[in-house]
């Protein structure tokens, strides 16, 4: 630091620590009471060591001077402690106060000074530095009064206690006076500014503080508010999912999709597009609201790559996002949707194929953020896979319809097959503990042959005895096999009764059919003996003549037939 900057009160030097900011106080009041000391203090001199000097004290005049040097020299040693200097600033302010007591005893300015010194002692140091100076100030005066009361210390003179009549006295009390009171006032200015600055910096702070709080009650509050929609979209994207596991229609699953994307996303619209056949257009299968309804009913649909940004969408295999549609060269604009400022089309895949597109519409600009996007491409391949499995369930099923209709045309003709080799008409009758092998078909036996289904009636040909009659079909893959014709005596039966019976039917028809089989493999089985038999026969021989008369022989015997004829014959 320059001498001048010494000097500058506004400077902190390099032995205080600018974050202390009681420290900076002290050492600017410090420096300030020293400076005022320094300009006034050599008047004080002046004024006062003028008696002393006309009386011979020289004691007092170099108390004085070296005081007034101390002064000086504290105020340009700034490098010096904040303590140290303090320290020699209230010393030399009680040795003035000595002085003066020695001078003029209590009509002097000593009272003045020690008052001074404790003053600056608790506004420079701290409370218990002010109070040891308080008591040693105290101190000084008991001590001082006692001596010179007990004339150990001669007292002053009666010209210096009568010093009021005397200008000179005045001039230099004043100055005392002066110099204390420009240094009681500097002090107190520099806290007064410092305490308001101090102050206005507080207030600033508390301000920011509250701006800052506030802004963070704000972001908290935007941020709960983004975490509970996510939240909620999240959930429905969970709900899409259980739909997905739990409904097996495709039309109910969409429908549900839609609606929960509108409802908990908030959005305008939504809707759901699949490409048709041939791969030319995309057809809307659900959407929200009575416009998605009509649109819908009307067989709404766009062409692929030529119309709107599901035509894009399902064309390129990327997603589309139009943040203000008056801007987006590829959007259509749709008359049943009005109010769509923004809008958003995501690809469904199906493996590498795409298999239609997720279109959500909004009524705000700049609607969708990256989050939407990412949750609602994750219900775009929810929804996929839902489709996806959807057609393949459904062309399972189409399978199995079609399985279970060739096996139930194969049943037919293999027990038409059956019946006519066999030359016989299955019918048994159980009657008074004998088996008739030839029953007549009742009139319930025909109307279960005609409807298909069990027949429940009241026998009225007996007048005698009432019986109900229940018949019930012998089905095979829902081929009619036969009836099961019984008679209860009575008028009820018990109501698990019927259940049983069909139970017993359906095995019926399963051991009926497992019979058939084994006869079926057991004719092919005597089939292939025959035919081992009838060939081996055949190949005994080596002439041609024999030959033709053991086929002959063997296929009439063999097969029961009365005539076979075998001859050799030449094309003309």
């Amino acid at each position: 630091m320059t001498i001048f900057e010494r000097l500058d009160p506004r400077k902190i030097p390099s032995s205080i620590n600018p974050e202390d900011h009681l420290s900076v106080f002290r050492d600017r009041i410090l420096q300030y009471i020293l400076l005022g000391s320094c300009i006034f203090g050599l008047i004080t001199l002046v004024t006062n060591v003028s008696t002393p000097i006309s009386r011979g004290l020289w004691s007092i005049v170099i108390a004085y001077a070296t005081a007034y040097l101390l002064m000086v020299l504290m105020t340009f040693l700034r490098n010096l402690s904040l303590p140290v200097r303090t320290g020699f600033f209230l010393l030399v302010l009680y040795m003035l106060s000595i002085s003066s007591l020695l001078d003029a005893g209590l009509s002097g300015a000593g009272r003045i000074f020690l008052l001074t010194c404790v003053v600056f002692a608790t506004i420079l140091s701290n409370r218990r530095v002010g109070l040891i100076a308080g008591f040693a100030a105290v101190l000084t005066l008991i001590v001082f009064g006692w001596l010179m009361s007990s004339n150990i210390i001669p007292p002053p003179p009666v010209s210096v206690m009568t010093n009021s009549i005397h200008f000179v006295e005045w001039i230099s009390e004043t100055t005392v006076f002066l110099l204390l009171g420009i240094a009681a006032t500097s002090s107190i200015m520099v806290l007064t500014t410092g305490l308001q600055n101090t102050i206005g910096t507080q207030v600033t702070l508390t301000n920011e503080l509250t701006k800052e709080r506030n802004s963070l009650e704000l972001n908290v509050q935007a941020r709960i508010s983004e975490i509970q929609l996510r939240a909620t979209q999240l959930e429905a994207a969970s709900q899409i999912a259980r739909d997905i596991s739990l409904l097996s229609n495709l039309d109910d699953l969409l429908s549900n999709a839609v609606n929960l994307i509108r409802d908990r996303f908030g959005f305008y619209h939504a809707g759901i597009f699949l490409l048709d056949e041939q791969n030319e257009f995309a057809v809307l299968r659900s959407a929200t609201g009575e416009a998605g309804r009509a649109m819908i009913e009307g067989n709404h649909r766009l062409r692929v790559g030529e119309v709107g940004i599901v035509g894009y969408v399902v064309s390129k295999g990327k997603p589309r996002i139009a943040l203000d549609v008056g801007e987006d060269p590829v959007h259509f604009k749709n008359p049943a949707l009005p109010l769509t400022r923004s809008e958003v089309a995501l690809p469904l895949f199906a493996g590498n194929q795409i298999i239609g597109a997720l279109d959500v519409q909004s009524e705000k600009s700049n609607a969708f953020t990256e989050d939407d996007i990412k949750i609602l491409q994750t219900i775009a391949d929810q929804l996929a896979v839902a489709v996806e499995k959807t057609r393949l369930v459904e062309k399972l099923q189409q399978s199995v319809d079609e399985l279970e209709s060739s096996y139930q045309v194969f049943t037919q003709k293999s027990w038409r097959s059956h019946l006519k080799s066999t030359h016989r008409n299955y019918s048994y009758r159980y009657q008074h503990s004998k088996i008739d092998m030839e029953a007549p078909d009742n009139p319930e036996t025909i109307q279960v042959l005609e409807r298909q289904e069990s027949v429940i009636t009241y026998d009225q040909a007996n007048k005698d005895k009432k019986f109900i009659v229940v018949a019930l079909p012998i089905k095979l893959r829902n081929q009619v096999l036969g009836v099961v014709d019984i008679r209860f005596e009575g008028t009820s039966i018990s109501s698990d009764l019927i259940p049983m019976l069909e139970t017993i039917t359906n095995r019926l028809a399963l051991a009926l059919e497992n019979g058939r089989l084994v006869e079926e493999i057991q004719n092919r089985a005597e089939r292939e003996r025959m035919i081992g038999d009838i060939s081996a026969k055949i190949r005994s021989s080596s002439d041609v003549d024999k030959v033709l008369r053991i086929a002959a022989e063997e296929l009439g015997r063999s097969l029961g037939i009365p005539e076979v004829l075998v001859q050799l014959r030449t094309t003309s």
